[in-house]
């Protein structure tokens, strides 16, 4: 998870101007972990330089690289949701599941992504994976977050009835 959190850190602050295009291609081929990260690091390079559509591609290409690695699906889906395209969001988010080992995290963003694009049924379905996976591992942070976020839910729901 924590893996998962750094990413969606650097995702966020995309904006920030660093060039990690070029620290990546620095890494010497020695080390075999960063040298994985050199799709993810050029993603996020292009990201920030506002090339969604390359930042894609690299990420697409890490998954190709590494594709039992949860945090490649989790980077590609939620940049699909920061460009707003909740459908592909949702299958990459779902493709993560088969390998993550946090899924209540998978869940709660899967959740996230179906309540954008107005699928209640599948909201709830999602948001109560969550809850049970994150009581089963005993993350009580971030069952806090999705026990809110499924009474904010129901209590929209019972608003718009």
């Amino acid at each position: 998870m924590k893996k998962i959190l750094l990413i969606l850190a650097l995702l966020a602050v995309y904006g920030c101007g660093s060039n990690q295009s070029e620290q990546a291609k620095q890494v010497p081929s020695e080390d075999p972990q960063k040298k994985e990260d050199l799709y993810i690091s050029e993603g996020i390079s292009y990201l920030q330089q506002g090339n969604a559509a390359e930042a894609i591609k690299s990420f697409d290409e890490s998954i190709k690289q590494y594709p039992t690695d949860p945090r490649r699906y989790m980077v590609l889906a939620h940049t699909y949701m920061r460009l707003k395209n909740y459908s592909r969001a949702i299958d990459t988010y779902t493709a993560a599941l088969r390998y993550a080992e946090n899924k209540g995290e998978v869940y709660y963003l899967l959740a996230v992504c179906y309540g954008l694009t107005g699928n209640q049924s599948m909201t709830q379905e999602s948001i109560q994976k969550s809850i049970e996976m994150f009581t089963q591992d005993r993350d009580e942070v971030n069952l806090a977050k999705a026990l809110a976020f499924i009474q904010n839910f129901n209590t929209n729901q019972a608003v718009a009835e």
